[in-house]
């Protein structure tokens, strides 16, 4: 099964309360943790399960999407207030391994995705992840 349900909950306060950011359920995987089974409210991020999270600072955060399922995989989202809001990014990436997500601040980072046929990529942005730019292509993997 390609689909994960997840959950993704951010705290301000030592872990006292906790807000929901993020509420995935998915047909093959059931609700979202810690949401009732027909809940369908809130903000989602895109893929069929999680990818890698980086968390910048209480008010930023990157996570990935991967759609195993899909031509493109590797999509992106972000929460800039705290999990407030979440924006889906606009980007999909070829890919079928595992992504690497680092980040400098919140708008410089960097994104590499991976494949066992194909040649990991790694691409930056400059602006919060709205756009990406590829800027490296790794060796090849070897076969055999």
């Amino acid at each position: 099964m390609s689909q994960t349900s997840y959950s993704l909950f951010h705290t301000a306060d030592g872990g006292s309360n906790w807000q929901a950011v993020l509420a995935n359920s998915t047909a093959g995987g059931g609700p979202a943790p810690g949401f009732p089974a027909n809940y369908n409210d809130g903000p989602k991020n895109t893929g069929s399960k999680p990818g890698p999270l980086y968390v910048i600072d209480p008010k930023a955060a990157f996570m990935g999407g991967s759609c195993p399922a899909c031509d493109q995989p590797n999509t992106i989202g972000w929460t800039l207030d705290g999990g407030k809001t979440w924006t889906n990014g606009a980007t999909s990436l070829t890919g079928y391994g595992e992504a690497v997500l680092a980040f400098a601040d919140a708008k410089k980072g960097w994104w590499i995705v991976t494949d066992s046929k194909e040649p990991s990529v790694m691409y930056t942005t400059i602006d919060g992840g709205t756009t990406w730019t590829k800027v490296h292509t790794f060796d090849p993997p070897k076969q055999g």
